[in-house]
């Protein structure tokens, strides 16, 4: 009798493991009657896992669920408000959440649930809901691999990927997956515009999220969808709609499946999660969960479950940085050409950057070069970013070039045929460096017994001194002879601040000419003019012609009367201008004016002698004859103003009016309002005549009428009121001083 027993024992476990060929271990009768007696709050039936293969259910559910790694985080201990009893980024002003797909046979979970986080993160980044945008899953299975496509993966592992490498558009990469696709060569299938970096969406960072209740609606509430793992019992798979709890079936610990949560609902005590079977699963491609399967039940003497340990492995995505914020940067020289070492490549300009905006690139710029023939030698000068010539780069908003100015050197090489016949002056041996047009007199002084015959080379006259403007690099040789004829001793000298060209002496044949060129000092003139002692009138040349002696003259200078003017610079709040207050500048002279905004500022106009200029970083006033003005106004910076939400609801029988100060609570379909994080949000809650008021949530505030609100997160407020129970609720109106009112709107209940 107890070995017929055993025997149908056997049997029926058998059968319960073994159902009608799907290799589920558990019937839908079963289900619904386990259902049934312990009084769950969800349906089952037939769905699309019901009908696989067991080879296809282990194919679709092969999320990786590392049982040596375990996230420890404090998200919820780091907000400043309680969270709000229930909470669905489906609908929060809007749908942040893009429609269910189906991942069909492939085991592509972690790549849906990780594809769905990013799609929504991109929404909430942009604060554009209701977008359909599409990011392509492909790009994950066929081109993360640190994952294993089709086979599996890690949530945390493809969170790195779109971390480093991103992803792009469906239409980039549409969905076929495969197992048989070689991992080397996979990824090329993804279009060219990806697979170069010039487009694609990344996230700037990620965090690993405890398997906790507080923990798993903190992150989803401050960071949007987070993907997270569970097992996939046999139960589950009959889900239909309601909220799942696991009571029937086995929890195999090979059926490990990514999900991705969207919100929550204490009041039926669950999580919202986003399903990848497609639209028509479960609660139109979502399923809702208890809160109870969020534990970690491992049974490691079974090496089992024993409920769905919802919530493993979750990873919380920072912000998204798109097509549009990479931004396209060209590095340039002038004159072009030249080496630049910046973001640590060393390239000859131009070159154009695609880098994220914001993101700071190191430059390592040499300050003197020189042409590959020698010719030509070049000297940073500035920047038209306005900033130093190794000051990193910050990369803008917007497609910008950035150009390396370098000023221009000739090179000058000047000698005389025979050192000991004569001398030149300059005397560029080996070389000089000259500015493009820097005037230059070009003088040749032969020695005693010498006669100067002429200049060749790239220049070729007889003529001297020679004056001329250097327009390209320059090499001349000063020629000199024996002279056939005496020769007579002209004497050249100069005072301070000015020279005579040539100087000292010079050797003149008997019956030649010699002409001396006189060049003041800028801001100086000519004072005296004197000849063999003998005063003559002031002039920039003076020759001696047909000489039959010798002679001497000689040059001073005086200072010149200067005109200056006044140029008054001024900064607005944010930012500076250098130089500032009031500058003194020669007449004719130039001065330069560099424009900075403070961090978190950016340039709004700047004002020259009341004209604007627009958003310029730096003026410079050329050739001064007059006084002027200049000024710079800042504004803070879109880019990096940051806002919270403030969202005031109602609870209790009665009715009244919620105002803010300053304004900005919207009323057209929720008492909320968006408001610069930081500041300070005064409510005042006005009661009904027939109702009192009983409070706010926030414990500082209590029963106060007014509450102020410190806007450094998203912040839920709830405002009680009450009807007036009989004459003993006789609460005392606020004097007219107390209520503080709004220029803009206020939200009340209707009655």
């Amino acid at each position: 009798m107890k070995r017929l027993i055993l025997s149908v024992s056997f049997l029926l476990l058998y059968s319960s493991l073994v159902y009608a060929g799907n290799g589920l271990s558990v019937s839908l009768e079963e289900v619904q009657k386990a259902i049934t007696e312990n009084n769950l709050y969800w349906t089952a039936g037939e769905t699309v896992y019901t009908k696989m293969t067991p080879e296809q259910r282990k194919a679709v559910f092969s999320l990786v669920l590392p049982r040596d790694t375990k996230f420890n985080s404090n998200i919820a201990g780091t907000l400043k408000m309680a969270l709000p009893a229930s909470f669905d980024w489906r609908n929060n002003n809007g749908s942040y959440v893009t429609k269910p797909k189906d991942q069909g046979y492939c085991g592509s979970c972690w790549s849906f649930a990780s594809t769905g986080a990013i799609e929504s993160k991109y929404l909430i980044t942009k604060k554009t809901p209701n977008i359909n945008v599409d990011f392509a899953e492909q790009i994950l299975v066929s081109c993360d691999t640190s994952n294993y496509g089709c086979n599996g993966g890690l949530l945390m592992n493809a969170a790195s990927f779109l971390q480093d490498s991103g992803t792009y558009l469906e239409s980039c990469f549409p969905y076929s997956p495969s197992t048989s696709d070689p991992s080397a060569t996979r990824c090329a299938k993804a279009c060219a515009d990806y697979r170069n970096k010039v487009k694609y969406y990344k996230i700037k960072d990620w965090i690993g999220v405890e398997q906790n209740v507080n923990e798993l609606k903190a992150a989803v509430y401050q960071y949007g969808p987070v993907p997270v793992g569970m097992i996939a019992c046999d139960d589950y798979q009959y889900y239909n709609s309601g909220v799942y709890k696991h009571k029937s079936g086995s929890c195999s610990i090979d059926s490990g499946h990514g999900v991705l949560i969207v919100g929550w609902d204490d009041y039926n005590n669950c999580f919202i999660v986003k399903n990848s079977a497609g639209q028509y699963w479960g609660e139109n491609g979502y399923f809702r969960i208890d809160y109870s399967e969020v534990r970690d039940c491992y049974d490691s003497s079974r090496n089992t479950y024993t409920c769905t340990s919802f919530g493993q492995m979750g990873v919380a995505y920072g912000d998204v940085v798109s097509d549009a914020d990479a931004v396209q940067v060209t590095i340039a020289t002038d004159p072009t050409g030249l080496e630049l070492n910046v973001d640590n490549t060393v390239f000859k300009a131009p070159k154009t950057f695609t880098w994220i905006a914001g993101t700071s690139h190191p430059v390592n710029v040499k300050p003197e070069q020189k042409s590959a023939d020698g010719k030509y030698k070049y000297f940073f000068d500035s920047r038209t970013d306005g900033k130093d010539m190794l000051d990193a780069i910050t990369a803008p908003t917007a497609p910008m070039t950035i150009t390396f100015k370098f000023t221009t050197q000739y090179q000058l090489k000047s000698a005389p045929s025979d050192t000991a016949a004569g001398k030149v002056n300059p005397y560029c041996t080996p070389e000089c460096w000259l500015a493009p047009n820097s005037p230059i007199t070009l003088s040749a002084t032969p020695n005693a017994g010498y006669e100067f015959t002429g200049f060749t080379g790239d220049i070729t006259t007889t003529q001297n001194p020679y004056q001329f403007n250097i327009t390209k690099p320059t090499s001349v040789v000063a020629n000199f002879k024996k002279s056939t004829v005496p020769t007579y001793a002209i004497t050249a000298t100069a005072g301070a601040n000015g020279k005579i060209e040539p100087s000292g002496t010079v050797n003149v044949p008997q019956g030649g000419s010699q002409t001396f060129i006189i060049t003041p000092n800028q801001g100086y003139h000519i004072d005296t003019l004197l000849v063999d002692n003998n005063p003559v009138a002031s002039t920039n040349s003076y020759t001696f012609s047909n000489v039959t002696s010798n002679h001497t003259i000689s040059v001073t200078f005086a200072i010149n009367s200067v005109t200056t003017y006044k140029i008054t610079a001024s900064a607005g709040t944010g930012g500076t201008i250098s130089p500032s207050g009031t500058i003194t500048v020669n007449k004719g002279a130039s001065q330069k004016f560099t424009i900075t905004p403070d961090s978190g500022y950016s340039i709004k106009d700047v004002l020259v002698d009341g004209k604007s200029q627009g958003k310029i970083s730096s003026y410079t006033f050329t050739n001064v004859t007059s006084d002027h003005q200049i000024y710079a106004s800042f504004e803070k910076s879109g880019t990096q103003t940051e806002y919270r939400k403030l969202s005031v609801d109602f609870k209790g029988s009665g009715s009244g009016t919620v105002m803010s100060y300053p304004s900005g609570l919207n009323c057209k379909s929720d008492c909320s309002g968006w408001f610069e994080k930081g500041i300070e949000v005064t409510l005042s809650a006005v009661p009904n005549s027939n109702s009192s008021f009983d409070g706010w949530n926030i414990g500082s505030c209590g029963k106060n009428k007014s509450c102020t609100v410190k806007m450094d997160y998203d912040t839920p407020v709830v405002a009680n009121f009450s009807l007036k129970g009989g004459e003993e609720d006789t609460e005392e109106e606020p004097a007219e001083e107390e209520v503080i009112s709004s220029s803009g709107c206020s939200c009340s209940i209707v009655d």
